[in-house]
Order: C-alpha cells, then structure tokens, then sequence
C-alpha cells in the first residue's frame, strides 16, 4: 500500500517506520532536520536494553507532500489543535477511495477532519504505545501497547478488517472496535488524569500516585471526564475508568508523559481537546468538571510563561 502519515513526532514515526517494513510509507513532517536525517540515515528506534532497528526501505520523508499523489491510507498524528491545518495542507494526498485514519488524543479530530473529507472515508481509534522524538531521525520506544480502530458509524468493514491486519502485520498489535466513541472517550479519561497533573507538577507517571494526595488527584480529574461521558450517553470501554488510569500510570511509571514533553520544550499541548474539552462539555451539558477545568487553566499559564520565557 502507499501509506503517508501526517506529522512524525514520535508516534507518527513509530508507526510509520513499523508500516514501511511490508508498504511505501512517506513521512510529512515541518522539521527539516527530522526530514533530513530520516532521508540519509533512516529512522532509528531505540527500546530499553539499547536495543535499536533502523527502518530506511519503503521509508521517505518530507516537509510537504506535493510530491505526492492520492493515497490508499493517510494516518493523522499532528496534535489536535493542528488537525484541520494538517490535513488542509496536505489534501492532494486524499483520493475518492483513500481511507484518512486518525489515532490522535483528545476530542474534536474527527469532526475537524469532516469538514475537508467526506465522514465515509474516515475510521477513528487510539494507541497506547509509548514513544518519544529523542532526535533528528530518532524515537525512543519506551513501552509496547495496542493499537484500536472503528468505524464511525456502525460495526467491522472489510475495510476496517483490511487496516487492522496492516497494523497487525506491523507489529502494532491492533483489534477493530464496533464503539470507537467509547474508546476515544476511555484513553481520554486516562489522559485528563495523568498528563496535566503531570505536566503541572513536573512528575513522571508513576510519581503521581507514590503520594496519597497524588492519588487523589488522579481519581478526581478522572472521575468528572468519566461523569461527563456517561452524561454524554457514551458507553465507556472499562466499568472503572478511574482504576484503569491508575493502573496506566503504574504501567508507564517511568514515563515523562507527552505534555509534559511539551510544556518542557515550549511547544502548545493538547489540553484544549483533552481537559479544556471535558470542561467545557460539561459545563454545556450541566455536569461541572471544575478540577478539570483548573487543570486546563494552570497548563495554559505554563504554556504562556513559558512563550514568554518567563
């Protein structure tokens, strides 16, 4: 297949340096140091242990795709405030057949993508994978997970059978969904709880539950977005979303989670699509989520102070 996934920060290029063992993969992303180093030396990706592959056959890079004709599958991974631009840009890569994929964080992707493709060519899902951009042309592959995809609209396609075996094919452990809602809506949940604590207190995943207070925390930022979900009529993928964030800070303890990353380098996060997002519909919909909400508030400050190098 001619696969082309959109932004190769870690994630994006995890998957598309795995995807380019049996398919042509082209990598768009805005760093030319990224593009450069992939298209001389290959992408590397490290695992603990010292481990490392580099993946170079089928894999190309570049800062733009205006080389590029239509596509069999274009797979999302920009953040979520950049999706409309992301895809806006690279539109030519989009043909009447194309499947557009995104397995992005937060709420809104989907319906940023509508706007530009047709609801029909989309198929939505999450990752769990833990990776990170060490570097020009480099990933650091900190913990293997699963990769989940859905329908929009209604259960198994063979269209969606033919992309999990791709992913399957290439190691990315992945199932189909008939509720990709309640899967968005479950990794949501652990994300507002995990990642802006985290990225407020500059912990990593498993410090935020080695204290009682920390526990709290998580507990309570995950059980408003889960309030709100059930209020929304979303049928969630766990019965105790609460325990599950838990458990996925347990497992990801050495983590330094992605917006923490962010707010470290100075760049934007996503907390607008993830606890902006539960705030907001909450408050819409009559089922306050003030801690989310407050969460949201000090990780914009951490964003402005640190734009303002304050």
């Amino acid at each position: 297949m001619n696969i082309t996934v959109v932004g190769s920060g870690a994630m994006g290029s995890l998957y598309g340096a795995r995807l380019s063992a049996e398919n042509r993969v082209s990598l768009i992303d805005r760093h030319q140091d990224h593009v450069e180093a992939v298209m001389g030396r290959g992408l590397a990706v490290r695992r603990p242990g010292g481990e490392e592959r580099v993946y170079k056959d089928n894999l190309s890079a570049a800062t733009n795709s205006s080389n590029l004709g239509p596509q069999d599958l274009v797979v999302i991974f920009v953040k979520a405030t950049s999706t409309f631009e992301a895809l806006e840009e690279n539109l030519p890569l989009v043909g009447p057949d194309t499947m557009v994929a995104t397995l992005q964080n937060g709420l809104g992707n989907v319906e940023q993508l509508e706007k530009l493709v047709p609801r029909k060519q989309i198929i939505a899902g999450t990752t769990s994978f833990g990776a990170a951009r060490t570097g020009p042309g480099q990933i650091f592959l900190a913990g293997l997970g699963a990769t989940t995809a859905g329908e929009l609209d209604g259960g198994p396609t063979p269209r969606l059978e033919k992309l999990v075996a791709l992913l399957n094919d290439a190691g990315l452990n992945a199932s189909a969904t008939s509720n990709v809602l309640g899967q968005i809506w479950t990794k949501l949940i652990v994300n507002a709880a995990v990642n802006a604590p985290c990225a407020v207190l500059n912990l990593k995943n498993g410090a935020l539950i080695e204290s009682e207070a920390g526990a709290r925390l998580l507990a309570s930022a995950a059980g408003e977005a889960r309030d709100v979900a059930l209020a929304l009529g979303v049928a969630l993928e766990t019965p105790d979303p609460v325990a599950l964030a838990a458990e996925i800070c347990r497992r990801t303890a050495g983590n330094t989670c992605s917006m923490l990353q962010d707010v470290l380098a100075g760049k934007r996060t996503e907390i607008e699509a993830i606890n902006g997002e539960v705030a907001r519909l909450g408050e819409k919909i009559g089922v306050p989520a003030p801690l989310n909400a407050a969460l949201a508030e000090m990780v914009r400050v951490l964003e402005e102070s640190r734009r303002t190098g304050s």
